[in-house]
């Protein structure tokens, strides 16, 4: 079972100061939301459960991320380093449990992620990775 302390283990224990567990507990809730009614009834248990897992951490670490890039003015290479391969490995999963294949191997996923600018204005386009975008 997915838990606090197990998405803030992913997160290399990032200290609580740095993100608290009510951010990692709201994202925690929102991947199980977003997560298990995309699974397909042939997913696997333990798929559906890294997926939502991997939801969680991606969505905490952009929580932090985006702190880290407003108090600096920019984002630091190495968490937009990080950003990228967790948010990769989240998609993968994510497509892995929707029976898609061909296209969900991490190679491609990486490939088509193409952030441009300050991740800020990125997740202004499409907070979700879904496609749709936050501005009128």
């Amino acid at each position: 079972m997915v838990n606090i302390e197990g998405i803030r283990e992913r997160l290399n224990n990032l200290a609580v100061d740095r993100v608290g567990d009510d951010v990692i507990s709201v994202n925690l809730s929102d991947a199980i939301i977003e997560i298990e009614p995309l699974a397909s009834p042939s997913a696997r248990p333990e798929d559906v459960e890294m997926a939502v897992t991997l939801c969680a951490v991606y969505w905490t670490y952009l929580a932090y991320a985006l702190e880290v890039e407003r108090a600096a003015g920019g984002m630091p290479p190495a968490i937009e380093t990080n950003l990228r391969r967790l948010y990769q490995r989240y998609i993968y999963f994510r497509a892995r449990i929707q029976g898609a294949t061909a296209d969900a191997s991490p190679g491609h996923v990486f490939g088509v992620l193409g952030l441009q600018g300050s991740l800020y204005d990125d997740l202004s386009r499409d907070p979700s990775g879904t496609g749709r975008t936050t501005s009128a």
